[in-house]
């Protein structure tokens, strides 16, 4: 945290996201709650300004966790998400007009939850048809899906009740 807090202060945070960007890395933010009193130079909001910058303006996907372990944890379902993939993914061009499609945006954050990819992220949508219907299905409604089985249904309500707060869009 306090090497993003120091990104924020010297202005380099963005020029660091567009370069990344433009190699085709893939970026995810990771943010763990900020503690009270981290530092006495920046605010919480100013923190709160950059990150809502990087979600919005860079599309970057913003994941939220409670602890070292959780963020752990997650970095490892990313990881088995990006490996398990044969293919390469498509080349984006980062520089577009952010979409109006509110569909198409809600598809995009399914998208960013690990184990949830574009294929799934479009059957579900099918399925419930909103993302608050998918927050609070249950584990039964969503092993209806086609490609999602109880186990894999079980971590999917988890992520999403762990997330809800972070991702009212509707």
């Amino acid at each position: 945290m306090k090497d993003f807090i120091r990104t924020i202060i010297d202005g380099s945070l963005y020029c660091q996201v567009a370069k990344l960007k433009k190699l085709g890395v893939i970026l995810v933010l990771i943010k763990e709650v900020i503690h009270p009193g981290l530092s006495s130079v920046i605010n919480k909001k100013d923190v709160e300004g950059a990150i809502i910058s990087l979600a919005v303006s860079w599309q970057l996907p913003i994941l939220y966790c409670d602890c070292p372990r959780h963020t752990a944890f997650i970095i490892g379902l990313i990881h088995a998400q990006i490996t398990k993939s044969d293919t390469m993914p498509e080349e984006k061009t980062y520089w577009r007009k952010k979409s109006d499609n509110r569909e198409l945006q809600k598809k995009k954050v399914l998208e960013s939850f690990p184990l949830i990819g574009k294929q799934l992220s479009g059957e579900l949508m099918k399925r419930f048809g909103t993302l608050d219907k998918i927050f609070k299905a249950s584990v039964e409604d969503l092993q209806d899906v086609h490609g999602i089985g109880k186990r894999k249904a079980e971590k999917i309500k988890w992520m999403l009740k762990e997330n809800r707060q972070a991702y009212v869009i509707d």
